[in-house]
C-alpha cells in the first residue's frame, strides 16, 4: 500500500490526498488502485498537481469516498501484464495450431509423421494409415486355422498341425530306453557310441556340426601335433580354421571366453581377399556398456585404447630428474621412416636416445625379419617414458629461459649457448644431424 489516504468524488477527475507523496510515487500515465464499496478501481493518472492533489484521465464513476487506502501502479507494470497476456495467448494459439496440424498428419499421411509440440520439439512415429497397414496381413484367426505363412500351423488339431509341418512319428514318442521310445544319450541301444558317463575314444574324429563341450571341471587338450611336420620345435600345433565366408573385416577364426553376459573374443580378422588384417582381442562390453577391441596388425603395430603404465610414486625409488633436458630434446630426431616387416611410421631413434638416457633402451636378443636378416641385440625404446620425462623438463627449462631473457638478456644468451654446446650433432646411425635453429 502507498502512504496516506485518498478522497474521491463521484463524477470528478480531481483526487485529494491526505498524507500522500504523489510527486514521488506517481507521474502522468501511471495508475492508482483503490477499492471503493468493495469494488477495485484501476484509475489512470493524467497529471500530478502536488503531493496531495492529482487529476485523473476521466471522471471517477464510483461513489464518493474519503480516507480510502490506495496503491501506486507504474504504467510499466501494467504494460508488462499486457505483454505477458499477449505472449501467453500467442503460445496457446500456436499449440492449438500444432495440434490441428498434427492430427491432420496422423490421420492422412501414409508413412511416418513428425509431430511438433508447443515447445517446438518434435517426435516422429507411424501414422494411423501405417499402423493399419502394419497389421493388415497378421494372423486374425480365433477359432480357425492360422496359415503357416502367418506363423501358424495351417491346421485346427494337433495331428493335422504335425502333418502340415511335416513332422513324422517320432514327434509323438517319449524319450526312453525301451522299444517305442526315442533313444536318450545314455541308451544302451546306442551300441559302440561314446557314453555320457565317460570312456575313451581313439583315432581321428571329424565334427561337422556345431559341437559343445560342457564340463564342470577343467577341459585339457594335449598331444596335438601337426602330422605334416617333424617332431620337435614348432610342431605342437592347435589349428583353428573355418571354411565359412566371413565378411571382410570380420573374425574368420576365433575363440570366445564367457563369464555370465561378459564375453571376450580372440582371433584373426580377414581382409577383402585371402589374407588377414590382424590378430584381435574383443570385449563385448555387456557389464560396462561399451565394447572394446585391441588389434595386433599385419604391419607389426598394435592399436586400441591407451596403454596405461603404472606410475605410482610408492613403487618408485632412486628418483633423479633427467639432466640437460633441452639439449637432449634438441639432439633427438623426430623422424618418419619405413620399418622392416611393417609400413610407414613416425617416432624417435633408439640410438639417439641411448646417448642421453640408456635407461629407456631395452634389448631382448636378436630379431629376425621376414627377409632373413637378423639384427643383433635389437633395441626397443620406451618412447612414452622418455618423451614424457625429457619434454616435460625441457618445457620447464624453456620457461626459465623466457624469464631470464626478460630479466637479463645477456645471461640468457650465455645460457642458450651452453645448451647448444651440449647438443649432440652426430647420430651413431644416420650421420650428421640437420643444424639446429639459430645455430
Amino acid at each position: 500500500m502507498s502512504a496516506g489516504t485518498l478522497t474521491l468524488t463521484n463524477n470528478s477527475a480531481s483526487v485529494v490526498g491526505q498524507g500522500t507523496t504523489f510527486s514521488a510515487e506517481l507521474a502522468g500515465g501511471d495508475f492508482i488502485l483503490v477499492t471503493v464499496g468493495g469494488i477495485p478501481y484501476t484509475l489512470p493518472v493524467k497529471s500530478v498537481d502536488s503531493n496531495t492533489a492529482l487529476t485523473l484521465v476521466s471522471n471517477f464513476t464510483g461513489p464518493s469516498q474519503a480516507g480510502a487506502a490506495w496503491s501506486a501502479i507504474p504504467r510499466v507494470a501494467l504494460n508488462m501484464v499486457t505483454a505477458a497476456l499477449v505472449a501467453q495467448s500467442a503460445e496457446a494459439l500456436r499449440g492449438l495450431n500444432y495440434d490441428k496440424q498434427n492430427w491432420q498428419q496422423f490421420f492422412t499421411a501414409d508413412g511416418d509423421v513428425t509431430m511438433t509440440l508447443p515447445d517446438n520439439s518434435q517426435s516422429t512415429g507411424p501414422s494411423a494409415k501405417k499402423l493399419v497397414n502394419l497389421v493388415s496381413n497378421k494372423a486374425d484367426k480365433v477359432n480357425g486355422a492360422v496359415p503357416i505363412v502367418q506363423g501358424g500351423t495351417g491346421a485346427k488339431t494337433a495331428s493335422e498341425a504335425r502333418g502340415s509341418l511335416g513332422l513324422k512319428g517320432a514327434a509323438v514318442l517319449d524319450v526312453g530306453t525301451t522299444a517305442g521310445t526315442v533313444a536318450a544319450g545314455d541308451d544302451s541301444r546306442l551300441t559302440g557310441a561314446l557314453q555320457k558317463t565317460g570312456g575313451t575314444a581313439s583315432g581321428n574324429f571329424d565334427f561337422t556340426g556345431f559341437t559343445t563341450l560342457n564340463s564342470t571341471s577343467t577341459v585339457r587338450f594335449k598331444g596335438f601335433r601337426d602330422a605334416s611336420k617333424p617332431e620337435g620345435a614348432n610342431s605342437n600345433d592347435l589349428v583353428i580354421s573355418t571354411p565359412t565366408n566371413a565378411g571382410a573385416g570380420a573374425y574368420a577364426c576365433q575363440i570366445v571366453y564367457q563369464w555370465y553376459s561378459d564375453g571376450w573374443l580372440t582371433g584373426i580378422k580377414r581382409n577383402a581377399g585371402y589374407g588377414t588384417n590382424s590378430y584381435s582381442i574383443y570385449f563385448n562390453g555387456a557389464s560396462t556398456g561399451a565394447g572394446r577391441e585391441w588389434n595386433f596388425n599385419i604391419d607389426g603395430n598394435a592399436s586400441g585404447g591407451q596403454w596405461i603404465n603404472g606410475s605410482d610414486i610408492r613403487h618408485k625409488s632412486e628418483l633423479v630428474t633427467v639432466e640437460n633436458p633441452l639439449s637432449a630434446v634438441l639432439s633427438f630426431r623426430g623422424m618418419a621412416y619405413d620399418i622392416k616387416d611393417g609400413g610407414r611410421a613416425v617416432g624417435l631413434i633408439a640410438q639417439d636416445i641411448e646417448q642421453w638416457c640408456p635407461e629407456a633402451i631395452k634389448t631382448y636378443g636378436d630379431r629376425e625379419f621376414s627377409d632373413g636378416e637378423v639384427i643383433k641385440d635389437f633395441k626397443y625404446l620406451d618412447t612414452t617414458g622418455v618423451s614424457a620425462a625429457y619434454h616435460t623438463e625441457a618445457i620447464k627449462e624453456l620457461f626459465s629461459l623466457v624469464e631470464l631473457a626478460l630479466d637479463d638478456p645477456t645471461a640468457c644468451r650465455k645460457r642458450i649457448a651452453e645448451i647448444k654446446s651440449l647438443v649432440k650433432q652426430d647420430s651413431p646411425v644416420a650421420g650428421t644431424m640437420p643444424s639446429q635453429p639459430g645455430s
